[in-house]
Formats: structure tokens, C-alpha cells, sequence
């Protein structure tokens, strides 16, 4: 029988194994491969990553566009300038088609409605061949507050054969630009979470926490609001609570925040490490005793579920598909994200009481059992793809 071929768009993807910028979307793609796909992902070039590669069996076609040598995310350029967005999307629509066509694709799988998703629904009507999309947060989110993004939302939503949202909330906003309800469908992350990585997870480690060991992991950009999670450790040292907090990711705020723990006079307390192989995080998590996340608009964010999984209590801002993750009382606490006070108060909270802790971060783990199995969720998309194929739909 021969292999199903999809072509998976992205904006961002990994330039090599410890590139954490998009792995969700590799893990989409080598998950596919090792269930007999043939898989293709057109992506934007990035420095230190080459235009052809293949890479776990997963054939890469990275493209240039204005800008791209300066290596930043969309989320990090203010305003999109039109030069960078417009050439961005052209290009990809030029990759993507010339790729459809030579490789003879099945079918399209984007991620994020904008710019990934427009620029699968411009190929799939090209090439007329069927689309599926995934939103993942910030697209439908900066949708619903920019009457231009929400043009290309609109646009694309319509012209999709499946939507696949990682949250209820973000569901509701694409029926609101569009979507049809019979198109329209919630999975939790883009592949889920494989609980094995996660064997020992830190909830059976009973160990008083008369030092709290406080993680974060993500990127270091205005939107994420580490800034927050300084200040509330900052307060921490006023209550002399004795804490360690380890901060994984970079980008451009980090020399800011690493001014503001030091105006706080905790930058012994405090350490970044910078980018880390995505391999290690399991065992990262399982040495500490809170996840802290504190983004001021999310999706359904994957360093949550991974923090789940690992059997910690989750303390995170209370923006899009979070409380789903993060039950409060139950699996951790959501708060404004804003809130370095709250933020500080159920730490504190939590080095004082073992017990509670250590509940939450059992009930916390087995949620993502449950709810966020890679096993399953794999599946879903799968069995999406297979019935689009069976109706023949372009």
C-alpha cells in the first residue's frame, strides 16, 4: 500500500535536536512518520539551518524571505512589518505549491491559522488538494483584536477541510470568524505528551521542600510575562522563604530580566539557563517541586502539560485554554497574569504544605494521563486525515 503524503506548514520549526522553537510541530511530523506517512514540512529558513535536510525521516524544505537572517519569531517583531509578513507568506505559498505538485501531496496540514494556515488554504486551492489546520493560540487570539489578521483568519477557516483546536476557547473563536461547527474539533496539543519519558514522576518524591525548587521554561519575550514570575520571587526572599528558581529558554528579554533579579536582590536565587536539549526537560521537571507559567495569552500550551506529566503542580496565568490544564485547587492555581502577589502567596503555600503539594501534583499527572496521551492523540489526527482522504475532498 502506498504511504500517505502530507505536507505539515509551519512558520517555526527546530534547526537542530536542542531547538525547542517549534518543536511541537517536529514531534506532529515524526510522530506521522513513524505511523507510515511520508511527510514533508515546508517551513521559513532560520540561521544555523540548511534549506534541504532530512531529518528522523521527515523531508524539510526551509525558505528565505525578508528578514530571516535576524532569526526572530513573528511574535517578537513589532507591528509585522508588510516587507517581512508579505514575503514570508509569498514565499511559502511558492514552496508549498512547487512541492505539491512535484511530490504529488495528499494532503496539507498547517500550524497556526495565520500565517501557516492562509498559506495552506492559497496551496490547497491551487493545487486542489484538501487542508487541515490547527490553532494553536496566539493566531486566533491576535485575530479576535486585529480587524487585518482577522481578514486572513476568515479567509482561511472557510476554506478548510478540518480545524483542529487545542482548546475550547480557541474553538469559539474560530466559529466566531467562521468556521463551520461540522469542521470544527478540539484535541489537546498537536501530539500530546508521552507519559514514558515521565516514569518517576516528581509528585512520589516526598521530600520536605524547605528549599522550593521553582521552574519555568519557554521563551524570554514580552507576551510570556517572566517578568511577573521575577517579581513574585522577589517577595519570596521578603518572607525569607528559601527558593531556587531555573528559568530554560531565551530570547530577547533576557538580559531585562536578569537586570530586574538583580534590582530585586535575588540573582542568586535565580538561574538562567538558556536553551536546553528538549530531551532533558523530563528530568528537569522531576527535580523540582512548582511549574510557574505566566504567558498573557496562550493557546493550550505544551511546557504546561510536559510540567503535568511530570507530576508537578502548575501555578499559571488564567488566559485561553489554561484553566482546562490547570484546575484551580485541584491540579495547581490560575491567577491574572499580572499577579506577582498571588503568584508569591500559593508558592509560599506550597513550600509550607508537603501534602497539598504533593496531591496536586498527582492529580496533575493523572489529568495528562488521561486527557493528553500521545498515544491517543496521534490517533484523532490520523483518523481526521483518513476520513478527508475517504471522501475525496479537495
Amino acid at each position: 500500500m502506498e504511504k500517505i503524503k502530507i505536507c505539515i506548514l509551519s512558520h517555526l520549526y527546530p534547526v537542530s535536536q536542542e531547538d525547542y522553537k517549534g518543536i511541537f510541530v517536529r514531534d506532529l511530523a515524526f510522530s506521522l512518520v513513524q505511523k507510515g506517512f511520508d511527510v514533508h514540512v515546508v517551513t521559513s529558513l532560520r540561521p544555523g539551518a540548511q534549506k534541504q535536510e532530512i531529518s528522523d525521516g521527515i523531508k524539510i524544505h526551509r525558505y528565505a524571505f525578508y528578514g530571516w537572517r535576524k532569526g526572530q519569531q513573528l511574535g517578537q517583531v513589532k507591528g509585522l512589518p508588510i516587507l517581512m509578513l508579505g514575503s514570508l507568506i509569498a514565499a511559502g505559498i511558492l514552496s508549498s505549491v512547487h512541492l505539491v505538485m512535484k511530490k504529488k501531496i495528499d494532503i496539507l496540514h498547517a500550524y497556526w491559522i495565520v500565517p501557516g494556515g492562509f498559506m495552506a488554504a492559497v496551496t490547497g486551492m491551487l493545487t486542489r488538494k484538501p487542508v487541515v489546520a490547527t490553532a494553536a493560540g496566539s493566531d486566533l487570539n491576535i485575530a479576535a483584536s486585529s480587524k487585518v489578521v482577522a481578514l486572513f483568519a476568515r479567509f482561511t477557516l472557510k476554506r478548510l477541510s478540518a480545524l483542529i483546536s487545542v482548546s475550547r476557547p480557541l474553538e469559539e473563536k474560530a466559529l466566531a470568524l467562521g468556521i463551520s461547527q461540522s469542521k470544527s474539533m478540539v484535541i489537546p496539543g498537536p501530539v500530546g505528551i508521552d507519559m514514558e519519558n515521565y516514569a518517576s514522576p516528581a509528585c512520589l518524591n516526598k521530600r520536605s521542600s524547605k528549599k522550593i525548587q521553582l521552574l519555568y521554561t519557554g521563551n524570554l519575550e514580552s507576551p510570556k510575562r517572566v517578568d511577573t514570575i521575577i517579581r513574585a520571587a522577589g517577595r519570596l526572599k521578603t518572607k525569607g522563604i528559601k527558593f531556587h528558581l531555573t528559568i530554560v529558554g531565551e530570547g530577547p528579554l533576557q538580559s531585562d530580566l536578569e537586570h530586574l533579579a538583580g534590582s530585586l536582590g535575588i540573582k542568586t536565587h535565580v538561574e538562567f539557563k538558556g536553551r536546553v536539549d528538549h530531551d532533558k526537560i523530563p528530568e528537569l521537571m522531576q527535580a523540582c517541586h512548582v511549574f510557574l507559567h505566566c504567558s498573557e495569552n496562550e493557546g493550550l500550551p505544551v511546557a504546561i502539560m510536559e510540567a503535568m506529566a511530570a507530576g508537578l503542580p502548575v501555578i499559571a496565568a488564567k488566559v485561553g485554554g489554561v484553566p482546562e490544564l490547570v484546575k484551580h485547587g485541584v491540579t495547581g492555581y490560575c491567577l491574572n497574569f499580572n499577579d506577582d502577589k498571588g503568584f508569591s502567596d500559593k508558592i509560599v503555600q506550597l513550600s509550607y504544605d508537603d501534602q497539598t503539594r504533593i496531591k496536586m501534583g498527582q492529580q496533575a499527572r493523572a489529568l495528562a494521563d488521561t486527557r493528553f496521551n500521545k498515544k491517543n492523540i496521534i490517533n484523532q489526527n490520523i483518523k481526521i486525515y483518513n476520513s478527508i482522504l475517504e471522501r475525496g475532498e479537495q
